[in-house]
């Protein structure tokens, strides 16, 4: 799948559970939602991310993804230490100067 580079980057970083790359990967004042939760900055979003990881081991395996001007849509099945099984989950990228100004995930299981 031909990704743009910094959401493979993104990929890569959270497959490594490397959350200094992960959150490098955001512009400084990024936004993500998820779970009816919302993570502003960097510093939070590391935060989300590292204590996901501690709590549910998250890979994600992209498979699908469209592209509407700023915005990526990336379907991913997203495996962990949960109860549930893999999820499939729609990441919602806005880009902008080659970083990622917010992620919103919604489940589209």
């Amino acid at each position: 799948m031909d990704l743009p580079n910094i959401i493979s980057k993104l990929v890569a970083a959270q497959n490594d559970h490397n959350s200094t790359a992960f959150v490098k990967c955001f512009a400084e004042t990024a936004i993500v939602f998820d779970d009816y939760n919302i993570y502003s900055g960097r510093g939070a979003i590391k935060e989300w991310i590292e204590k996901t990881n501690y709590t549910f081991n998250n890979m994600l395996k992209p498979i699908a993804y469209t592209k509407i001007g700023t915005s990526i849509i990336l379907d991913v099945e997203v495996s962990g230490t949960f109860d549930q099984g893999p999820l499939m989950l729609g990441y919602h990228f806005k880009l902008a100067g080659g970083r990622i100004h917010s992620l919103l995930i919604t489940n589209i299981n």
